[in-house]
């Protein structure tokens, strides 16, 4: 996953963003996929932690937030399945971690 810098923010360092579906490949609920995203966020301690299922529309609501730090705490921090990232292969971690319904 490409992460993308944040800049002005006093907790994130950059984001990444990929649809449910291409994580969860051969899930029945492939609608409901298309509509959440695995979000990566790193932190300016320099730790990187993955977010599942979050919806569309929060993400596009990050992206456009005037303070992406402010809006991650208020709507997505403690809302959503998270674990820390892998540097070893961060793709077979988030496949271990995600449940198929």
């Amino acid at each position: 996953m490409n992460l993308f810098p944040i800049r002005g923010s006093a907790l994130l360092e950059a984001y990444g963003w990929e649809p449910m579906a291409a994580v969860r490949e051969g899930s029945s609920s492939l609608r409901r996929l298309r509509e959440t995203g695995l979000l990566c966020l790193e932190f300016k301690t320099g730790e990187k932690w993955y977010y599942f299922d979050v919806p569309v529309v929060l993400f596009e609501g990050f992206l456009s937030a005037a303070s992406r730090g402010a809006y991650f705490s208020a709507h997505i921090r403690g809302r959503f399945n998270e674990t820390p990232a892998e540097e070893s292969d961060p793709t077979v971690r988030v496949y271990q971690a995600s449940t198929v319904d």
